[in-house]
């Protein structure tokens, strides 16, 4: 039996997933939907509600990037024989080559660490059986290992294409862009640039046009983000790529 508080939190559960749908049903995005609601909910507390338009800062599509590397890797393999009917073909032997080794590691360290810590009785002596198998764990990874350094060894970059993409692709200062209207308290950051944005093509004019037009923005803050484009929008990124072979 269901006692009443539990009753009364699935109620309320069960309604706040209605209000999710009902306004994923405007915004076509399920995430943003659940943004919206706890923004609500948010509304009716003075110390939430004063950072109210960080509710959804800093989330990330890992997924996307995921993808997007995984093509920029297929379309920069060369440099190597290639499909042995088509000419035309480039097989990205070498990473086909990791994959199948990772894969065949993974299963056999998977199947240790689930088998070695059980033993049953106290006496469990297919251990012995297990372990000497071990080495070919790490035989497969160090194989997946080196044949995906091989493979990258052979990849050349296309700096002019990126560049190209690069300067197609202004839209991508919308996240900088919001996120210093947030800082200095600008009503509805993520709204304002999908009206902007969405539907139609961005360009530097434009996006200039835009920074120049937020109401509330100082004017030294509207020069920083003028300076900004897209192949200039990297942080850190470039120090922390040369300080990582220090942490490794």
């Amino acid at each position: 039996m269901v006692d009443r508080a539990s009753w009364f939190e699935l109620n309320r559960a069960v309604a706040q997933t209605h209000r999710v749908k009902a306004i994923e049903k405007t915004t076509n995005h399920d995430v943003k939907a659940v943004e919206y609601v706890l923004k609500e909910q948010f509304r009716a507390h003075p110390e939430l509600a004063a950072v109210l338009e960080f509710t959804h800062f800093a989330c990330t599509s890992e997924d996307i990037n995921n993808l997007s590397h995984a093509l920029m890797l297929k379309e920069a393999v060369q440099g190597h024989v290639g499909s042995s009917t088509m000419p035309h073909k480039v097989n990205p032997i070498d990473f086909e080559n990791s994959e199948g080794n990772l894969g065949l590691a993974n299963a056999l360290m998977d199947h240790l660490i689930n088998k070695l810590p059980i033993s049953r009785w106290q006496r469990d002596l297919t251990d012995s059986t297990v372990l000497r198998n071990l080495g070919v764990g790490i035989g497969h990874a160090l194989l997946a290992y080196a044949a995906s350094l091989k493979g990258i060894s052979k990849l050349q970059i296309d700096t002019a294409r990126l560049a190209a993409d690069l300067d197609n692709s202004w839209e991508v200062l919308a996240e900088p862009i919001q996120t210093v209207m947030r800082r200095y308290g600008v009503p509805e950051p993520y709204e304002k640039l999908k009206a902007f944005i969405r539907g139609q093509r961005v360009t530097q004019e434009s996006m200039m046009t835009f920074v120049d037009g937020i109401d509330g923005l100082p004017e030294p803050a509207k020069e920083q983000l003028k300076k900004l484009t897209p192949a200039n929008y990297i942080g850190n990124a470039a120090q922390q790529a040369t300080s990582l072979p220090h942490h490794l």
